[in-house]
């Protein structure tokens, strides 16, 4: 069957269905529009995972280019019922978009919308990306996902059943929010830790610190585990240290190196240790260190630091929360490897991968503590496109988010998105060789009466010669790569009822920003953490948009 008559038929069911509720004095309800076939579990994989491969490049072959990308259009929406904001890239095959919600795991047809499955998830599911893998033990193709509380979820991609489920923490506090990534029967979870913003609840901070599990994609078991500081012990009455250097990125495989790259986080309290804000090589083989390479040292940084003088105040010295983010592998234009990595400061770093040693930094942003760089960048034959946010809040702001509850009310703790001192946001293009800047946009929207700064902090991507890159006020645009002249764009802070019949709406674009596939990009748009709806912001929101190419 043609797929646009499939999906006509697929709409026309549902509107007959909601219409038929109505008339009998029934309650008009979303009906899930079933699938009539399986999980194609052969299908070609188009996309997958936060950094699109194993080097992290945001870098998707597709038939999209500047001649075309003018073309795409909405092809529909999955909403997700009583969420206020959407993470994690899906994973995207010729026939398949796996996708989560904060309380599910679902499998719909690309073409259609119909769906396959969904999976009730045991918690909040929070990875920045879904996972698939072909696994070589189990024979079958599997999805992975991590969760607010540390479980590691592996799905049989064909039905959504649970094949394992492990508990990958080594603290309460642990969560996992970076991409997983998969290699060679083994899956590698970055573990960060709540208690950067728990510190506020706590009259001792802070004992925890982030660490990298590799384990069996087969069954979950636990192969080796790195951790980012030593075990904390205790300084005075009410802190404890090392702690912190959480892993909030995505890992970068460089397989020819035998070698995991992360990217770490600051420390939560002095005295601060080598390894946090670095980019960090580890060995595949066992867990062990192979380089550091420190982009910030003596920065510590926990919640607490917002709330000045309060007897829970345990900060001294900088507090920048300056993390490095996602790090990606490629070549320079005479072809020898090189790693790309930046931070919250706002520079980006090229770095030698067998030594880690730096062979230049560009300083593009003031930095701030929701970045700088935030996310994500991507990268081409000839050049690196970062995103600029240089803003802050502070984050004692999201206390009852991180519970759960909202038993607290510390509304007087909350404060505004607000733009740090010397701000220089925007969208820049580098030249991977030297770091020099090619060309850099500073975007603006209305907001009110006002003109403002568009933000970039979700993570960018580019396919042959077109970047896309989405602000958090909800807008998702198509820049030409060689100049940054703008292509196409899209508002999605509009409110829209999804091809299932569910009502929700768009806001706030972050994380893994668009994620090209084939001929569709996808968008999550809706993110509630930071500050809610502002100037820069669009706020809360529950949608995937899913463009097609026509």
């Amino acid at each position: 069957m043609n797929s646009n008559l499939a999906r006509s038929i697929s709409l026309a069911c549902t509107l007959l269905v909601s219409v038929f509720l109505t008339a009998c004095g029934g309650e008009q309800t979303p009906q899930w529009v079933m699938c009539d076939q399986p999980v194609n579990t052969s299908s070609p994989v188009l996309n997958n995972g936060f950094g699109f491969n194993l080097n992290n490049t945001r870098n998707q072959p597709s038939p999209i280019n500047s001649s075309n990308v003018a073309n795409l259009e909405l092809d529909f929406t999955l909403n997700a019922k009583n969420a206020k904001e959407r993470r994690g890239a899906p994973a995207v095959t010729q026939q398949t978009i796996y996708y989560h919600t904060p309380d599910s795991v679902d499998a719909v047809d690309r073409e259609t919308g119909c769906l396959f499955w969904t999976y009730d998830a045991p918690d909040r599911v929070r990875s920045a990306s879904v996972t698939l893998v072909d696994e070589p033990t189990l024979r079958k193709r599997i999805i992975v996902v991590g969760t607010w509380t540390g479980l590691v979820i592996a799905l049989d991609a064909r039905t959504g059943t649970e094949v394992w489920r492990v508990d990958a923490r080594e603290f309460d506090t642990n969560m996992i929010t970076g991409g997983i990534q998969y290699h060679n029967g083994r899956l590698y979870v970055p573990l960060a830790t709540k208690s950067v913003i728990l510190a506020v609840t706590q009259f001792s901070c802070c004992e925890s610190h982030g660490s990298l599990v590799a384990l069996n994609s087969a069954n979950g078991n636990e192969v080796w585990r790195f951790h980012s500081t030593e075990e904390a012990f205790r300084v005075n009455i009410n802190r404890m240290a090392p702690n912190g250097v959480s892993i909030w990125s995505t890992p970068l495989l460089d397989v020819a190196r035998n070698q995991i790259i992360i990217g770490t986080a600051q420390n939560l309290t002095q005295p601060t240790t080598a390894m946090e804000n670095s980019v960090v090589a580890i060995n595949m083989n066992n867990g062990s260190v192979n380089w550091v390479f420190q982009a910030t040292a003596n920065d510590a940084y926990n919640a607490t630091c917002d709330v000045t003088g309060e007897p829970i105040n345990q900060c001294d010295g900088p507090d920048h929360d300056w993390d490095v983010i996602t790090a990606l592998l490629t070549k320079t234009s005479a072809g020898d490897d090189i790693i790309i990595a930046g931070d919250k400061k706002g520079s980006v770093y090229q770095l030698n991968p067998s030594t880690g040693e730096v062979n230049w930094e560009t300083r593009l942003g003031a930095g701030g503590k929701l970045g700088g760089i935030h996310w994500g960048m991507a990268v081409d034959n000839n050049q690196i496109y970062a995103g600029v946010a240089d803003v802050t809040a502070a984050k004692s702001s999201v206390i009852d988010s991180a519970l759960g509850t909202d038993i607290f009310g510390w509304t007087s703790l909350e404060v505004p998105m607000i733009q740090v001192p010397n701000a220089m946001p925007g969208i820049y293009a580098l030249n991977k060789d030297t770091g020099a800047i090619n060309w850099e946009i500073h975007d603006t929207h209305f907001y009110g009466n006002a003109m403002v700064d568009s933000i970039y902090s979700a993570a960018l991507s580019v396919t042959n010669d077109v970047l896309f890159a989405a602000s958090l006020d909800g807008v998702v645009k198509a820049f030409r790569t060689s100049n940054g002249d703008e292509l196409w764009s899209f508002n999605t802070a509009i409110s829209i009822t999804d091809l299932q019949g569910r009502t929700g709406n768009g806001g706030t674009i972050e994380g893994p920003g668009p994620i090209i596939a084939g001929d569709n990009v996808l968008v999550n748009s809706g993110y509630n953490t930071f500050g809610g709806t502002n100037e820069f912001q669009a706020g809360p929101g529950n949608a995937l948009f899913v463009f097609k190419l026509r």
